[in-house]
């Protein structure tokens, strides 16, 4: 008894459809999202209050408590909500950004030899997304960025 087995071999059409301008904006959207607590929890008030003039020393020595400078009033608990979401919110939400993006642009850009052809502006777009998160990601390892958390944290 034999058995004849056929093989057949079929290359898959790619299916994966092209990046658009909406791949960019809900990028660009969640990293603002993610951005903006900090932002508003952290640095507006050391601005505000004048602490950018301290040596970064001073300021996470722990003498400038956060609960007795600016904001006063109904407006602290916003604040003080906008800057604990930003410890945790911030860090993750930034590396999957820059990682989505990343993937994103390397999935772009892979086919372009292929192809043959220019960049598209979208993945332009997509690599510029990659370098913010990466430029974030290394100013949150300066003493600044550390100086700022311990403050808050303080």
């Amino acid at each position: 008894m034999a058995v004849a087995v056929t093989v057949t071999v079929t290359k898959e059409a790619d299916t994966s459809t092209p990046r658009t301008w909406r791949s960019v904006v809900v990028l660009v959207a969640w990293l603002v999202a993610c951005v903006a607590p900090f932002v508003v929890g952290l640095v507006i008030p050391y601005y505000v209050n004048g602490l950018d003039a301290l040596p970064l020393a001073e300021l996470t020595s722990g003498a400038h408590d956060p609960k007795d400078l600016w904001p006063q009033g109904s407006g602290r608990g916003w604040v003080d909500l906008a800057a604990g979401l930003s410890l945790s919110l911030a860090p993750l939400g930034v590396m999957a950004v820059g990682g989505l993006s990343a993937l994103a642009v390397v999935q772009e850009f892979g086919t372009f030899p292929q192809s043959r052809r220019a960049a598209r502006p979208v993945a332009v777009a997509l690599l510029l997304v990659a370098l913010t998160v990466a430029a974030l990601l290394i100013w949150s390892a300066t003493p600044m960025a550390s100086a700022l958390v311990s403050w808050r944290l303080d």
